[in-house]
C-alpha cells in the first residue's frame, strides 16, 4: 500500500513556508556582533569589541565603552549577562562582566586591570577566570645594567 510522506523530512522541507511558498527549512538566522541598547527612540547597537566592562548598580547596569561612553540600562546584571556572548565576557564578581579582550592586568589574583579601571575578582571566578588566558608563570629575571653590559 502506499507510504504516507507526512512527517518525512523532505516533505516537511517542502511545505509552505509563511508567504506562501516553498523553501527548505533554514535555521534561524542572527546577527551576533554587537548589543542594541535603547538609546531615547532609537535603538543603538555597540559592538561587542568596544564594551569594555558592565557594573551592577541595583537594578541598573552602567556600560563602559572603548571611547569613554558610559551607558547606564535598566537591567540587572545577569539578564544582560545572558545577553552578551560567553565567548567574550566573563562575570569576575557579583557587581561586575569584563570583556576578557580588554583585560590587560592581572594583580595577584584578586583584581584585574580593563582600560586602567581596576576590577575586584571573586573567589568564586578565580579559577575560570586565570584558566581562560594564556598566562606564563614569572621565570626571568630582571638584568641590571651592569649584568646586561656582560
Amino acid at each position: 500500500a502506499g507510504a504516507s510522506f507526512r512527517g518525512h523530512k523532505i516533505y516537511k522541507s517542502m511545505e509552505k513556508n509563511a508567504r506562501g511558498g516553498s523553501a527548505p527549512e533554514r535555521p534561524a538566522r542572527r546577527i551576533n556582533r554587537g548589543l542594541f541598547i535603547l538609546n531615547g527612540e532609537c535603538r543603538q547597537r555597540y559592538l561587542y569589541v568596544d564594551i569594555l566592562l558592565v557594573e551592577a548598580s541595583r537594578s541598573y547596569c552602567h556600560v563602559y565603552l572603548k571611547d569613554g561612553t558610559r551607558l547606564t540600562v535598566t537591567s540587572p546584571l545577569l539578564a544582560l549577562e545572558r545577553k552578551l556572548p560567553w565567548q567574550f565576557f566573563a562575570r569576575v564578581h557579583q557587581s561586575y562582566l569584563v570583556n576578557l579582550l580588554h583585560v590587560d592586568a592581572f594583580f595577584g589574583t584578586s583584581v584585574v586591570r580593563v582600560d586602567g579601571k581596576l576590577i575586584p575578582v571573586s573567589k568564586p571566578y578565580r579559577k575560570e577566570l586565570t584558566e581562560v588566558f594564556n598566562i606564563l608563570e614569572d621565570t626571568s629575571k630582571r638584568l641590571d645594567k651592569k649584568e646586561d653590559k656582560e
